[in-house]
């Protein structure tokens, strides 16, 4: 070891371990050259380092392994769940944090290098009911939502939502987005109501909704959607969009050799639509995408059952699993009509890297 280095810890537990023989001079836990930025829990009986905000020692530190596999995550527990201190937005699994588990305390950070709480299977979420869908992502410790589904015309729309997910139970106010035909300029989102998931695992949920135009509420059960086996040789699931325009994208989750993309873009009136296609996993391949439509989330299957036709085709380049080239021609079928169609447009990923691993293995 380096004996001009040094080492600052912030919300660790550390666990009293003995130094390696082999280092001259021994690294220990409270040797020189170790400092502490606060909220570290150590199990030793001394550590004069130890003595910034938050700091303790003598404790008895342990963990618990959630079953999933790969890999087995340590989990904290005890004194170390909320014991507060700063982290970042995510915790070693990608897991947003701060979380905490009883929804009326506020979020504080667990000790450690796992947030205990949900990490949620990024990608498609789907009901019971057919034709709808739900693409879940995170970047930082904030949850992304878009949701499709229908008007209560039975054509497709999109919904939007964005919040910080610090528990089980997820609220943010529902919004959809327009195009001024005219100008071509995306309109500010628009307010339509608001919408929550409670999770019941990372991934299992309930989605629910309030729609303000109506005054109407309504809730269904969730699942991750699993449409294909195995993880991906290289993973792009995300929620990915063209800086150069803003205002429309895709949400994009592969399995396996599968990948799903839900493309959202507007009509010739300047609404939201959505089509849905699926390829293959190499990095280049084009879908020939579907339009649908069906029921609102209010309203009967039975009266309105999904239906779809075809909308065109994309044509998608993955550089690399962070940058993508995109060429969109569609045609939206419903009576507003409307051709959109982007050449080599350049798209990046508005989430966080992806790994389903943790959720896909229960």
């Amino acid at each position: 070891a380096d004996p001009s280095s040094s080492l600052r810890l912030t919300g660790n537990l550390i666990q009293n371990n003995s130094p390696p023989t082999a280092l001259d001079p021994p690294l220990t836990d409270c040797g020189p050259g170790v400092s502490s930025g606060g909220f570290n829990l150590y199990s030793g009986g001394s550590c004069s380092m130890l003595s910034a905000e938050g700091d303790r020692i003598r404790l008895p530190l342990g963990y618990v392994a959630p079953t999933s596999e790969p890999p087995a995550w340590l989990a904290p527990r005890g004194l170390a769940i909320d014991y507060g201190g700063d982290c970042n937005g995510v915790d070693q699994r990608g897991a947003p944090r701060p979380q905490t588990l009883d929804p009326n305390a506020e979020p504080r950070c667990d000790v450690g290098a796992i947030e205990l709480g949900v990490n949620p299977y990024r990608g498609i979420w789907q009901p019971a009911r057919p034709g709808h869908g739900v693409d879940l992502q995170t970047s930082g410790n904030r949850l992304l939502l878009a949701w499709y589904t229908y008007d209560d015309d039975g054509q497709p729309t999109a919904y939007q939502a964005i919040a910080p997910l610090t528990g089980p139970g997820w609220r943010a106010e529902l919004t959809r987005s327009s195009r001024n035909p005219q100008t071509g300029m995306i309109n500010a989102p628009a307010r339509v109501g608001d919408v929550g998931i409670d999770f019941i695992d990372d991934t299992h949920a309930t989605l629910s909704w309030r729609f303000e135009s109506r005054g109407t509420n309504g809730s269904e059960v969730i699942t991750a959607f699993r449409f294909a086996p195995g993880e991906p040789r290289v993973e792009v699931t995300g929620l990915w969009f063209p800086p150069a325009e803003s205002g429309y994208g895709a949400t994009i989750t592969r399995r396996g050799e599968v990948t799903a993309m839900g493309l959202y873009y507007y009509d010739a009136a300047g609404a939201l639509r959505w089509a849905l296609g699926t390829g293959g996993a190499e990095s280049v391949d084009e879908v020939e995408m579907l339009s649908y439509t069906g029921f609102c989330p209010d309203c009967d299957a039975a009266t309105m059952p999904v239906q779809s036709q075809p909308a065109g085709r994309v044509l998608f380049h993955f550089l690399t699993p962070r940058r993508a080239r995109i060429d969109t021609d569609l045609t939206y079928p419903g009576s507003t009509g409307g051709a959109w169609q982007r050449s080599n447009a350049a798209f990046v990923p508005l989430n966080d890297s992806v790994d389903n691993r943790d959720a896909a293995a229960d």
